[in-house]
C-alpha cells in the first residue's frame, strides 16, 4: 500500500508541479510585461543601451524578452516551491498529530501473545 501510494504521488504530482509552475510562471510574465511607467523607462534606457550597443531593434526587444521571460520562470518556480514546502509542513504535522491504529484485527493480540510464546 505504502509503494502504491508513493508511486501514485509521483505520478500526479509531477504533472501538478508543472501545470502549477507554467501557471504562475504566466502571471509572473504577465505582471512583468505590464509594468508600470517607471518600469517602462527603464526597459526603453535598456534598449536603447542595447541598440547603443549596436544590436537591432528586434534583437534587442528578443534580448529583453529572454530575460524576463527567465526572471517570470524563476519567480515562479520559488512560488511553487513555498507551495510544496507548506504543503510538507501540513502534511508533517498531520502526521505528528494523527492517532497509530493499534490492532487492525480482532486476533491480533492473540497471534502477537503466540508469535511471543514460539519465539525464544
Amino acid at each position: 500500500m505504502l509503494n502504491l501510494s508513493r508511486v501514485s504521488g509521483q505520478a500526479f504530482g509531477v504533472p501538478l508541479f508543472a501545470i502549477l509552475w507554467e501557471v504562475r510562471d504566466i502571471v509572473h510574465r504577465h505582471f512583468l510585461v505590464e509594468a508600470d511607467v517607471g518600469a517602462r523607462r527603464h526597459v526603453a534606457v535598456l534598449l536603447g543601451l542595447l541598440a547603443d550597443h549596436g544590436l537591432a531593434p528586434r534583437v534587442a526587444h528578443a534580448v529583453v524578452a529572454q530575460a524576463l521571460d527567465k526572471a517570470a520562470g524563476e519567480l515562479a518556480l520559488g512560488e511553487v516551491f513555498y507551495i510544496a514546502m507548506w504543503g510538507f509542513v501540513a502534511l508533517a504535522g498531520l502526521c505528528l498529530v494523527a492517532r497509530p491504529v493499534l490492532f487492525a484485527e480482532r486476533d491480533a493480540p492473540v497471534r502477537l501473545a503466540a508469535q511471543e510464546l514460539v519465539e525464544p
